[in-house]
């Protein structure tokens, strides 16, 4: 059920979200199928795709800094269950950030994020354990997606519960809690994720703030995947404080309320920035149905103009 759940919503994504769970699940279904009957491929995935917390072995492996956040060695029910709700956030919070900044966005800030977290968690692991310890999955790099989102967008609510919206700023600070909390009880016992999770929060943390600062930490990514073009609904995405649900077995799943068609006689005028500027906070303050037709005109003028 919920691998089906999780195909239905990459099928749905955007280019840079369907790349990215796509891989996900296809390493997870090779370690089920394949890798994790066979001796040589136990042997692949734990010594060469995961990440050690030793230097040694990271310089041996660099490219265990990327690999390591797709991959997924669960050996019992608790800890898939657990790998399928956070590809659940993932997929959201990936598929929000992509909508709203553009596949170059999502690229380079997931791709620094599992460097930047994997770094993090080599260095202070030891203070947890002597022992060299295996780290993997996309939890690390989901909470600096979550980070992400709260710098760039700090009022955006998400919908837990029906009809109980929650602002994201919270729910990220709850787990921060929670974690700390997880990291207190076993710091003399039992090494806990912490690390790699506060290491996710820190990366997402810099490269959100570098880049809303015009640092252009993520530039390089277009490269590899298209830039951001302002459009009437990324406009929206990144101006409307709205609240957005997790992921659910509907057919629609798309997180934005796109703007209909204006009719032929609404003639637009020349957009200037006082305009977008008032455009946006009626936005963020009444919603979007609150626009009037010359309003919406003027942001479709906007967007062919770009």
């Amino acid at each position: 059920m919920v691998m089906r759940m999780l195909i239905r919503w990459v099928a749905s994504g955007p280019k840079v979200v369907n790349t990215l769970m796509l891989i996900h699940l296809g390493t997870i279904l090779l370690w089920v199928c394949v890798l994790a009957h066979l001796d040589w491929g136990r042997s692949l995935v734990l010594d060469h795709l995961v990440l050690h917390t030793s230097w040694a072995d990271l310089l041996r492996a660099p490219w265990v800094l990327l690999t390591y956040s797709f991959t997924h060695v669960g050996t019992g029910f608790l800890e898939w269950t657990t790998m399928a709700i956070v590809l659940q956030w993932t997929y959201l919070m990936a598929r929000q950030m992509e909508e709203a900044y553009g596949s170059h966005a999502l690229l380079g800030f997931y791709i620094l994020v599992s460097i930047g977290s994997a770094l993090f968690s080599v260095a202070v692991y030891p203070l947890f354990s002597s022992h060299v310890l295996m780290v993997h999955g996309a939890s690390g790099v989901l909470l600096g997606l979550v980070t992400g989102m709260v710098v760039w967008q700090p009022k955006i609510r998400i919908d837990l519960l029906p009809n109980r919206p929650v602002r994201l700023v919270y729910v990220l600070l709850g787990l921060i809690i929670a974690e700390a909390a997880i990291c207190a009880l076993y710091f003399n016992s039992a090494p806990p994720p912490f690390p790699l999770h506060l290491g996710g929060i820190v990366a997402g943390l810099l490269v959100a703030v570098v880049e809303s600062r015009g640092g252009e930490v993520l530039v390089w990514a277009q490269w590899f995947a298209k830039p951001r073009v302002d459009t009437v609904e990324s406009l929206l995405v990144r101006a409307e404080n709205r609240v957005f649900s997790l992921p659910t077995p509907s057919p629609e799943v798309h997180p934005v309320a796109k703007a209909q068609p204006l009719p032929p006689e609404v003639a637009p005028r020349t957009l200037t920035e006082d305009d977008l500027d008032r455009i946006l906070e009626k936005i963020s303050a009444q919603g979007l149905d609150s626009l009037t037709r010359q309003e919406r005109a003027v942001l479709e003028s906007f967007s062919r103009s770009r």
